[in-house]
């Protein structure tokens, strides 16, 4: 994972604001974070990223998949309830 330069898994619009990420497309994200090799763990304290054996920060898996705060915090709340 480069923190370089996010990666792309849709389509995105140019514009001054964030493009939302819908419901439907969390799925989307999941599949492509799967390619990718990074997968979502359950701990007691939550949700924790693992690329291979290797613990990835939420901030590094948000700054790599171009999310947001709030894009970060809907799809951890998806990963919880539909995983």
């Amino acid at each position: 994972m480069s923190a370089g330069r996010a990666k792309t898994w849709r389509k995105r619009k140019r514009g001054i604001y964030t493009q939302p990420i819908y419901e439907k497309d969390f799925p989307v994200l999941l599949q492509a974070m799967a390619e990718d090799g990074l997968s979502a763990v359950f701990e007691t304290a939550g949700v924790a990223w693992f690329l291979g054996e290797y613990r990835i920060a939420p901030k590094v898996v948000r700054e790599v998949w171009g999310l947001t705060p709030h894009q970060y915090r809907r799809l951890v709340d998806y990963v919880l309830v539909n995983e």
